[in-house]
């Protein structure tokens, strides 16, 4: 019988390449040159399909222009998403692609098979969004998500009216161009004027995720975790399998609380029956030749072609992530539990990179095998962009995932009470070394972030966080010289609610909260449906139990309304 396990896939992309280094793309130009076709296009349907006994999730879009025309593009055509279900399991890749029905999108698109891809997946979507009575071409949002090789100051996609867009794509298609500016581009518009919830980069140290529960190895550092190579190597890349044995050194190196080994060469040939190298072939190859889990392989040269083709660069350059059987709990969390991890290279990788950058791509996709996110803190190797060296902010992150969590004698007592509408977290610390402590707190099955953090200078043995209306979970962090710690994790159930709260709607936006019960409403916060604040003009108090908002400058959508007085508080939804 097969394992039913879960995997998750992360993309590493490369957009442009100068010599042997990367570099990100200067302008529109250079992506429209690169696109085999351009395409505006509403999607019509969204449906599952099923692909040599693989489910996948496919976009159906109806073409509206073709700025750049394919011997292949219809008048029709399908994208499917790299995800896909199969007998025995799951394959979730985290770089998939979402679109919304009978919305209109600009794409840059290449043939794979049947099927088609956008050319480096998020990077160059745009979406038609509407201001006032002017259209406009706006970047999705989700392509400052991406792991981009190359300079870390890349250049923002700018806003575009959609009428000169599209206009100047046709004239630099039609003329061989690859020179472009931005003049024309609306840059005091941003993405925020666009999208309801403004794009905030993720904490520090984040997991990948199925369903919400982050991927963690059982084990370290008593087990090992084999990783393997193609033995033909990279036909592309002559130093790839002496790169990648320097990778593995240097991870094993940096990270003292895992254990991988270097168990040399693997012969896998992938049937690609299905076309793809990572399905339950996969799975069974590394049963049947190394007898157990805990093994993971790097694969060069896309043995299946189930990667769109570098085009100058540019494009998706490997994938990496994890299958997982079973779960387990760490730190009071459910996590998933990691027992096959890959790597799969792109072909023709080698001319877009040198020795060096290709060591660094190894080592940063394998943090992925190894359950970690994208940092964007700092120059970390996890940094989405790709690449520098290991550091200490990596460190922190594998010291968390893989060292015990140390219940450390530091720690004397951390409580927490409800005050109002504040919760008040208390602590006593013994120590006499130098240190500093970070107060950490966590919503649902969102990472930990830091709310505020204090050196032992400072005699402080309290602090109040904003009351949120739902679970809360808190947790002390100690740093020392020597080592790093935390404290037990504690929870802080959500406030009790106001009642008789009535909203009328006054058109145009405005709307009229009463309040009848509770007249003292000393705090109005409007949230999107993701949780981030939204900015709007100031409420106006227009009795003792009414107020006035205005939400004329926040695009249309559903919204929370955050009300609280001294002692309780409460969310509604409104619509605008």
């Amino acid at each position: 019988m097969k394992s039913i396990y879960l995997s998750v896939l992360l993309c590493l992309y490369s957009l442009y390449s100068h010599s042997t280094s990367i570099i990100p793309p200067q302008h529109i130009g250079l992506l429209v040159q690169s696109s085999p076709a351009i395409v505006l296009a509403k999607i019509k349907e969204k449906k599952s399909i099923s692909l040599n006994g693989k489910i996948h999730e496919s976009f159906h879009f109806q073409i509206i222009d073709k700025l750049k025309t394919h011997p292949k593009l219809a008048n029709e055509f399908v994208i499917l998403n790299m995800s896909y279900s199969f007998q025995g399991g799951k394959f979730k890749a985290s770089c998939d692609l979402d679109f919304d029905l009978q919305k209109e999108y600009l794409l840059f698109i290449s043939p794979v098979g049947n099927y088609w891809l956008p050319v480096v997946l998020d990077y160059g979507i745009f979406e038609k969004h509407s201001l006032g009575k002017q259209d406009y071409l706006v970047p999705s949002e989700s392509y400052l998500n991406l792991a981009q090789i190359g300079n870390p100051t890349i250049q923002q996609l700018p806003i575009y009216k959609k009428d000169i867009l599209l206009n100047k794509i046709k004239q630099n298609v039609n003329s061989g161009n690859t020179i472009w500016n931005d003049v024309d581009a609306e840059p005091s518009l941003h993405l925020n004027c666009f999208y309801a919830s403004a794009r905030t980069a993720p904490s520090h140290c984040d997991f990948l995720t199925f369903q919400g529960d982050p991927f963690r190895w059982t084990g370290f550092p008593n087990q090992t975790l084999r990783v393997r190579y193609a033995a033909s190597g990279d036909n592309s890349h002559p130093t790839a399998i002496q790169d990648t044995k320097n990778a593995i050194v240097e991870t094993k190196i940096a990270y003292s609380g895992i254990n991988i080994l270097d168990a040399g060469t693997h012969n896998y040939n992938p049937s690609c029956i299905g076309g793809s190298a990572l399905t339950d072939e996969y799975i069974d190859f590394i049963n049947s030749t190394y007898g157990s889990y805990r093994n993971a392989l790097i694969v060069y040269n896309d043995p299946c072609e189930e990667l769109p083709d570098l085009m100058s660069c540019s494009g998706i350059v490997a994938i990496s992530g994890i299958f997982a059987i079973a779960t387990h709990t760490y730190d009071g969390i459910i996590w998933n539990t990691s027992s096959y991890g890959y790597l799969l290279m792109n072909d023709n990788v080698g001319p877009c990179v040198n020795s060096t950058m290709y060591k660094l791509i190894v080592e940063h996709e394998f943090s992925h095998t190894l359950g970690f996110d994208h940092i964007t803190t700092g120059t970390a190797n996890m940094n989405p962009y790709c690449c520098y060296t290991i550091n200490s902010l990596d460190v922190q992150c594998v010291d968390y995932a893989y060292a015990p969590i140390i219940l450390a004698s530091e720690f004397i007592d951390f409580s927490a009470q409800s005050s109002g509408d504040q919760t008040l977290l208390h602590w006593n610390i013994n120590s006499t070394s130098d240190y500093k402590i970070s107060i950490e707190r966590k919503i649902a099955k969102n990472n930990f972030i830091e709310l505020s953090s204090f050196e032992k200078s400072i005699d402080k043995r309290i602090y109040a966080d904003q009351k949120l209306n739902e679970v809360c979970y808190y947790r002390l962090k100690l740093v020392d010289q020597n080592h790093t710690s935390y404290s037990k994790i504690i929870s802080v159930e959500p406030s009790n609610t106001i009642h008789d709260t009535r909203i009328v709607d006054l058109t145009n936006n405005t709307f009229l909260i009463e309040n009848i019960s509770s007249p003292e409403i000393q705090n109005i916060r409007i949230f999107n449906l993701q949780g981030n604040s939204c900015t709007f003009d100031k409420p106006e108090q227009i009795s003792n139990v009414s107020w006035i908002i205005k939400l004329n400058n926040l695009p249309n959508g559903i919204y929370i309304a955050s009300l609280h007085n001294k002692d309780v508080s409460q969310k509604i939804l409104i619509s605008n």
